[in-house]
Parts: structure tokens; C-alpha cells; sequence
């Protein structure tokens, strides 16, 4: 049964504006609702989430000062357990494992597969509701 896409959020946290404009129009396009943050910071400060809100983060990995790593442990010390796909152009098995053992549900190396990230937002929303 497929979802109702317009009743999922996605955040997108990329320093990286042509990341985030690319990302915008794919998501949006898509027909999910979206929100792009330059910084962790950015995002963190703006966001609000409820235990029933289906939502997912595409989380850069690699940023200038404050990490997707380090982000993804804050966003647990704050409480914010939503799921996160990692993104990074850095694709190396350290930074797969280190992003895993954080908790992000799936990995993507830079460039990312459109179809595939759309199917995977798909997954971790899908997941993320039955959860609840």
C-alpha cells in the first residue's frame, strides 16, 4: 500500500546550497513536504517533533564544524528519535560503520541515486510509523 507522501516531512541538513536546492526540488517534487537547514545548528534550533509525525533527516555526514555524527548523537541527547539517512561524499567503510553505530538507518554516498533515496524515505517512514 503506498503512503500518503504529502503526510511525511523530510528535513535535509547539507552545508553543501546546490545539495540542498537539488534535494529540494527532488523531494518536493516527489510530493513530500520539506524543509533544507545549512547547519545542524539551524536545524536543531527550528525543529519541533511529535512521537506521531512521520519524518525522516538526510543528514550530511561530512561538514564543517558540527559533524552528521556528532549531530545524530545530540539529536538523541535532545530526545529526537527520528529516522536518519546518511549522506556523505566521503564513502568509505570507516565512515559507513561510524554512521551506523550512530544510528543512522541507511547509508548513501554522494551523488545519490534519486529513485533509490525516494524508495528509501519511503522505507524509514513506513518503519518509523509502524514503530508507533
Amino acid at each position: 500500500m503506498a503512503s500518503n507522501r504529502s503526510d511525511v516531512s523530510v528535513f535535509v541538513v547539507d552545508d553543501d546550497a546546490s545539495v540542498r536546492r537539488s534535494l529540494l526540488r527532488l523531494l518536493g517534487a516527489a510530493g513530500f513536504q520539506v524543509a533544507v537547514f545549512d547547519a545542524p545548528d539551524h536545524f536543531l534550533d527550528a525543529v519541533r517533533f511529535n512521537k506521531t509525525d512521520r519524518c525522516c533527516l538526510l543528514l550530511d555526514i561530512t561538514m564543517p564544524g558540527s559533524s552528521g555524527l556528532l549531530t545524530i548523537e545530540r539529536m538523541r541527547q535532545r530526545g529526537i528519535d527520528i529516522p536518519v539517512i546518511a549522506l556523505s561524499a566521503t564513502d568509505d567503510e570507516l565512515t559507513r560503520r561510524m554512521a551506523k553505530r550512530r544510528g543512522a538507518k541507511l547509508f548513501f554516498s554522494k551523488p545519490v541515486d534519486d529513485k533509490a533515496l525516494l524508495d528509501a524515505i519511503e522505507w524509514v517512514t513506513a518503519l518509523n510509523q509502524n514503530d508507533g
